[in-house]
Parts: structure tokens; sequence; C-alpha cells
């Protein structure tokens, strides 16, 4: 029998982002950089994590992902979000638990167009000669210090992001917004992860206990972040539950 989350959507729906109007236009950032680290997650209460709609993945494990934005349609901004990877039907997603957002605007942005759970903290994504490191702060609290080391360079095809899943209030009820950001890595490298403070709880998902870690990637390069396309029923399976929205000059 294929499994199912638990996640009890209605015991969220006070501190959903209330999105709309959701984005009907692509824009590019030409200039990004990525450090993301992947690991497996304890999987004593997995299903908990993700809501009906999605299935868990085997092994259990999600990422936590920085991001520079040079540009935007909000000016630059950074963004770190911690993500558990889960299925609609036979695709692979990552289902945001929690963000932050280093600007007002890229916060009010990000929420009303797409749905993100973004909180306003600092991030910052620096590159040394001996590591990359990410760190985000919130009320002057660390929440966030890690690095990938021992960096060495790889393909740019072999860094691959799957798409993001964003719980949110849509005409007033919960929906899963499908965000489908397309990268384009310039130079990308791949290393060892160390992650020194991660408060789960603070990124909105207390349960999330990292275990075995996976290697950290780091890309820099382009961004086109697209229309919303897919809207999906959290309490039901994705097969059943999708929608895809009306092209804008339908």
């Amino acid at each position: 029998m294929p499994q199912y989350g638990t996640l009890d959507v209605d015991a969220l729906a006070d501190r959903l982002p209330e999105a709309g109007p959701l984005a009907d236009e692509a824009w590019t950032s030409e200039e990004i950089e990525v450090l993301n680290f992947c690991y497996e997650f304890d999987d004593a209460r997995h299903l908990e994590l993700i809501p009906p709609a999605l299935h868990p993945s085997i092994p259990v494990y999600g990422n936590i992902m920085l991001r520079r934005h040079a540009e935007s349609p909000v000016g630059p901004f950074g963004l770190a979000e911690l993500r558990v990877i889960a299925r609609a039907g036979v695709h692979q997603g990552g289902f945001t638990r929690g963000a932050f957002a280093s600007t007002p605007e890229a916060v009010e942005f990000l929420r009303e167009r797409y749905g993100w759970p973004v909180r306003q903290g600092v991030v910052r994504l620096e590159r040394r000669h001996y590591a990359v490191l990410g760190r985000v702060e919130v009320d002057g609290r660390t929440v966030l210090d890690a690095a990938l080391e021992r960096a060495e360079l790889i393909s740019g095809g072999d860094v691959v992001y799957p798409v993001s899943i964003h719980l949110a209030r849509v005409d007033g009820e919960p929906q899963l917004v499908q965000v489908e950001p397309r990268y384009t890595p310039e130079r990308a490298e791949r290393g060892r992860p160390r992650v020194s403070v991660f408060d789960a709880e603070a990124f909105g998902e207390a349960r999330v206990k990292l275990t075995n870690p996976l290697p950290a990637t780091w890309m820099q390069g382009a961004l086109e972040l697209g229309r919303v396309r897919w809207l999906m029923d959290p309490k039901r399976p994705a097969v059943a539950g999708a929608v895809r929205r009306p092209e804008p000059d339908a």
C-alpha cells in the first residue's frame, strides 16, 4: 500500500501565508549563488512532516538551501529554507516547512506571489578560500551555521534541485502551491557538509532531526522562476487533487 503524509493541515491554517495574486509571469535572476545541504532525516515520525497529498521519500531526507540573488523584481536578497523531499504522484518536490528572506520586500513578494512560508531574517552566503559559508540569524540569534568544505569542481549538469511545494492559503483555503525554479549553473562544486548550528524549530518543523549527511553542493549561475502552474488540495492524493491553473490569456 502506498504511504501518504499525515501532517495536520488544519492545525497550521492560522500560520499559513495568504497567497494572491499568484505569479503569472516568469522572471530571471542572472546572478545567483546556491548553497545546499542535504541530509537524511530521522524517520521515526516521517509521515507527520508532509501533508496527505504527498508521498514520503525512501529514505526520508531533505535539504537546507540558501540562495543569494544579486537581482530580482524586488532587488537583491538572500533566502534560506528547510525542505522535506517528497513525491506528488510520481514527481519529486521539496515541501518547504519554513524559510527566511533578508528584506521585507522579498518576504512580501515571495509570500504573496508564490505562497512561500517566509519570515524575515539575516541570510549570509559567503565564499572563502577554505569553504563556502552559510549563516542565518533571526532576532539576533543564530539558527543556522553551516559550511561546504573540501570542495571539488563538478559538472553543472550534476546539480539538480527539485521544485518547491508550499502550503499556503489561496482564496482563503489551504492549498499546495508548486513553484518551479529553473537553474542554469555556470560553475558548480561538491564537498563535505559541516552543520554546527541548526534550529529546526526556528525553521518551522521541530520534528526534523538531521542524521546521515549527503554531499553538499554550491552553484553559481542564473535562475528563472516561472509562473505558478499547479495547485494541489493538501488533503487528497496529488494525482486526484492537482489542478492546472489556466494561462493568463485563457
